[in-house]
């Protein structure tokens, strides 16, 4: 008898078509080559975990994790004073109601980044610290005011409820001042940065410590 030497169990071993050998090799493939979609993916991501991991755990890193959460508080007191003077107490309508809730957050923000951000003890500095974080909060409460008279346009236009003009005038906010977030940081991690000893003059005069720095 011709053909292929049976197996033990007395059955011919089973030969896979072309097409299932292609399958399984691919199969084998895929499982066998880390670099396959299936696992770099993963990889991929938890790199990227590690670096974002390591850049929070750096000076710049630490200032924008609170940086974030100051923007947050401020963004959450500010709501929180819309939603009081224009939805609960109704004293003025969208325009007024936004401008009076973003400068009372405006003196939140200032002192939380300037305190806790930055680390800024001692008075502040009236042109190097206080007019350019004030010049950016206007610059945004204009943008605000942009977003809350496009927004009253809207809800009137629609006829929305209070409690809904309410809801749109608060998102409305929250995204005007979510545009410069970026920006603002950026200036106010330099306007906040020590500042520079303007001149130092060393006397040389031997007294009972040695040479003295004045510094003027």
């Amino acid at each position: 008898m011709t053909g292929r030497r049976p197996t033990r169990a007395g059955r011919l071993p089973s030969v896979p078509k072309s097409g299932e050998t292609l399958k399984l090799g691919a199969e084998y493939a895929r499982v066998a080559d880390p670099a396959s979609p299936g696992k770099a993916k993963p990889m991929r991501m938890r790199a990227a975990v590690m670096r974002l991991w390591h850049i929070l755990h750096t000076p710049e890193g630490r200032k924008l994790v609170r940086y974030s959460m100051v923007s947050a508080t401020s963004a959450l007191f500010a709501l929180t004073v819309l939603t009081l003077v224009y939805g609960v107490l109704r004293l003025w309508t969208e325009v007024p109601s936004a401008f009076f809730s973003n400068v009372v957050a405006g003196f939140v923000n200032y002192f939380l980044n300037r305190k806790w951000t930055w680390g800024k003890s001692g008075r502040s500095h009236l042109w190097r610290e206080v007019a350019p974080f004030w010049v950016m909060t206007i610059t945004g409460i204009v943008l605000a005011l942009l977003t809350a008279s496009l927004a009253r346009r809207f809800s009137n236009a629609h006829h929305l409820s209070h409690l809904t003009r309410t809801l749109v005038i608060d998102g409305a906010n929250t995204s005007a001042f979510g545009i410069i977030w970026v920006v603002k940081f950026m200036i106010l991690n330099r306007i906040f940065q020590p500042f520079p000893v303007d001149k130092v003059e060393v006397d040389t005069e031997p007294g009972p410590q040695g040479p003295t720095e004045q510094i003027v």
